[in-house]
């Protein structure tokens, strides 16, 4: 019976995926087994991915995630496409655990800047917006100026919905007619 009771308490095995991580030992479990030179080779997602764990969990150091976000920084200098949703879980990651890399950030709003932010998806710019904003990282550049008009002006349109809903509920006048 002693036996069966310390097996009930023991955590799972590592995750299967990054995404599935919910504790400290399970990330760290999963980082053993990354050796460095896959950590330096990940792809943007995976990266976006871990730093999505190390924010879960509320744990960052910089000799261990480095290797991350050195990869992250060669994924934002190259010229392949990037997804805004991975760039934005990389920028909220570290912004959650207060981890602010001026050089990751800075390449990160070129990237955003290269890319056209009408195309965002709002969540997407929302969760950009409060990283910068969180870090308190240059506010007054163009791109991050661009998404914060965009998302004034959505938070407008969203005013007017419900303002033009309220005149179409039940019992109102209606505008058919016109």
């Amino acid at each position: 019976a002693g036996g069966r009771s310390r097996s009930r308490t023991r955590e799972p095995l590592a995750p299967a995926s990054i995404h599935e991580v919910q504790t400290l030992s399970q990330l760290m479990r999963l980082l053993e087994r990354w050796p460095r030179s896959k950590l330096l080779r990940m792809s943007m997602e995976d990266a976006a991915g871990m730093l999505q764990a190390a924010a879960r969990v509320k744990y960052y150091a910089a000799d261990v995630f480095g290797d991350v976000t050195s990869a992250v920084k060669v994924h934002l200098r190259g010229r392949g496409v990037l997804k805004p949703q991975d760039i934005a879980e990389v920028v909220s990651g570290l912004a959650d655990v207060n981890a602010y890399d001026k050089e990751l950030f800075d390449l990160a709003a070129r990237v955003l800047n290269t890319q056209s932010t009408q195309q965002l998806d709002r969540p997407v710019r929302k969760r950009l917006l409060a990283a910068f904003k969180k870090v308190g990282h240059d506010l007054e550049s163009p791109v991050i100026q661009q998404m914060i008009q965009q998302e004034k002006a959505a938070r407008y349109e969203d005013a007017c919905e419900e303002v033009a809903a309220c005149w179409q509920k039940p019992g109102a006048l209606s505008g058919a007619a016109m």
